[in-house]
């Protein structure tokens, strides 16, 4: 947060702080004030202040807090404006507030400056703010939003810096930026571990179509494989953020380590029949193999097929079982569906 700025430098008695993209976001409002405009509003204010003064003690109290209007709004003016210098909030403060508000007017303008300070960005925020801002991009293109040439030029400016410091940040020790990227890896919860994988699965360096993963971005996924493994291993990679990372490996036509299939097998009970079919899309015969969790799949495999409400879903698990050479065993309704299914008979209650 701006500390430097902040109203308890002026006041001894405690205040409640914005956050510091919170404060970004208003302060960027304000300096978009022109003088003209700010004076106009603080008028309308000044005069309602009077009125009601006026009303309560007399002329002499109107005029006054006419007065003290005119000078608190010259100070509110001059803090946020002072507030709105880019310079004064960290890289990761820029990230939130572009991710938190999308549709402020400001953005172009926090695009531009984190472009030049992605590499300052803590490796949490990184991705996050580049899928965010990728997407963001796509949706703009696409949607032709030629009126907003100059955000679209700092949002790809942005966007090309984001996906460069992150491959730095990953590339591992001895590399550019890759001692303090290693550091922070080692304390990366699951969601941003995965985020990362998903983002590097979606950089332009991967979209052209070649199989694997180009010689530029081999490294980040060795280091956040390992990642992975480790969480796994503590059993800190729930079912939903491995079956995230499966889904980026096979973006990228790269078969998930066994250690990451084996981690899904053993969390996968808490998901349901419907996303058991999207958690065994991705994989392959030869990735269930290698884990050695065939025989936890065909259990998951066996218990969703007499869960599942749809025909076309059950022919569908039934396929994917049979191409990753996984045997259903004798299949069970679920006993709270049959009941419901009996108790719904025409005519039970005749």
């Amino acid at each position: 947060m701006c500390s430097a700025l902040s109203p308890a430098d002026e006041q001894d008695e405690p205040v409640r702080r914005l956050t510091s993209s919170c404060q970004l976001a208003l302060a960027s409002l304000v300096a978009d004030f022109t003088d003209k405009s700010w004076a106009m509003a603080s008028d309308q204010v000044a005069k309602s202040a009077g009125k009601f003064a006026e009303a309560a003690s007399g002329g002499a109290a109107a005029e006054a807090a006419k007065d003290a209007v005119a000078k608190a709004s010259s100070r509110a003016l001059n803090y946020w404006t002072a507030a709105a210098d880019l310079k004064l909030y960290a890289a990761d403060d820029l990230a939130l507030g572009i991710a938190a508000f999308p549709q402020h007017p400001a953005q172009a303008s926090w695009n531009h400056e984190l472009a030049q300070r992605a590499g300052e960005c803590s490796l949490a925020l990184l991705p996050g703010v580049l899928m965010r801002a990728s997407a963001t991009l796509s949706a703009s293109v696409s949607g032709g939003a030629s009126g907003r040439m100059n955000e679209l030029e700092s949002l790809q400016l942005m966007v090309k810096a984001a996906e460069a410091a992150l491959l730095r940040r990953l590339a591992g020790p001895g590399h550019s930026d890759g001692d303090r990227g290693h550091a922070e890896l080692g304390l990366l919860p699951a969601a941003p571990a995965v985020a990362a994988l998903r983002a590097i699965s979606q950089l332009s360096s991967c979209s052209e179509g070649r199989p694997g993963a180009s010689a530029e971005v081999r490294p980040a996924l060795i280091v956040l494989l390992q990642r992975l493994g480790e969480l796994a291993e503590r059993e800190e990679l729930p079912a939903k953020a491995a079956v995230r990372a499966v889904q980026s490996l096979q973006a990228l036509r790269l078969q998930p380590p066994p250690a990451l299939v084996a981690s899904l097998a053993e969390t996968a009970t808490g998901l349901a029949p419907e996303e058991l079919l999207v958690a065994l899309r991705p994989l392959s015969a030869q990735s269930v193999k290698a884990s050695g969790s065939g025989h936890l799949f065909a259990a998951l495999a066996t218990r969703a097929m007499g869960q599942l409400k749809s025909s076309r879903q059950a022919w569908e698990l039934e396929g994917i079982c049979r191409n990753l050479r996984i045997e259903i065993g004798e299949v069970r309704p679920d006993e709270d569906i049959a009941k419901e299914e009996y108790d719904e008979r025409p005519g039970k209650d005749a």
